[in-house]
């Protein structure tokens, strides 16, 4: 009898271990040893998964961010106001960032090694790139529907994604003090209330 193919769920044990370990002692400071204890097994089945600790921090944020871009992307199928899919697209970040709140040290230690890190920030730019082409066709959607003015489409874009995730890290500083979901959607509101094309 063959065995079970048990590499899917090996490669989750491996990044949920990968997860803890880097919140517990800092990206830079976790090797693949603490990586493989976490896991409770050896470096060497660590490494038939994953070639580098790259790799493990890839896979991870890969696994944090697929979800809303699928969702993001099957947004731009459904016939909803441009204004009202948005809105969805900024529930479910903050549905997401509150079920992963754990986890959020481990988002800003990846913000920081960007800063020092070019690999890491390869890593980084992919994703963000990708949400900003999601973004942007929507821009482009609500153009085309005559729902917003024909403003320049990737400073829209930019300008959508810089209060959602300036929302994020000021919700990581202070979480007692800023409300995400009420920030995000007062700042959405704020930017759709001169975007739409009734607005002044």
């Amino acid at each position: 009898m063959p065995r079970p193919d048990v590499s899917e769920e090996r490669t989750q044990q491996i990044l949920a271990a990968a997860v803890n370990a880097f919140v517990q002692l800092g990206m830079a400071n976790t090797r693949m040893d603490d990586i493989a204890r976490e896991a409770g097994l050896s470096k060497g089945t660590i490494y038939l998964y994953f070639k580098s600790k790259e790799e493990l921090i890839f896979a991870i944020l890969d696994a944090f961010l697929s979800r809303e871009l699928a969702y993001a992307n099957e947004l731009l199928a459904v016939d909803l106001p441009i204004t009202e899919k948005i809105n969805k697209l900024a529930d479910l970040i903050v549905a997401d960032m509150a079920e992963i709140k754990p986890m959020t040290p481990l988002y800003m230690e990846f913000i920081a090694q960007a800063a020092r890190d070019e690999s890491v920030r390869e890593i980084l730019q992919k994703p963000f790139r990708e949400f900003l082409d999601v973004f942007s066709a929507l821009v482009e959607q609500g153009i085309a529907t005559g729902e917003l003015k024909p403003l320049n489409v990737k400073e829209v874009a930019l300008t959508m994604a810089t209060l959602l995730d300036g929302a994020i890290f000021l919700w990581v500083y202070d979480p007692e003090f800023v409300d995400l979901e009420q920030q995000m959607k007062a700042s959405l509101q704020l930017l759709l209330g001169g975007l739409t094309a009734g607005g002044e």
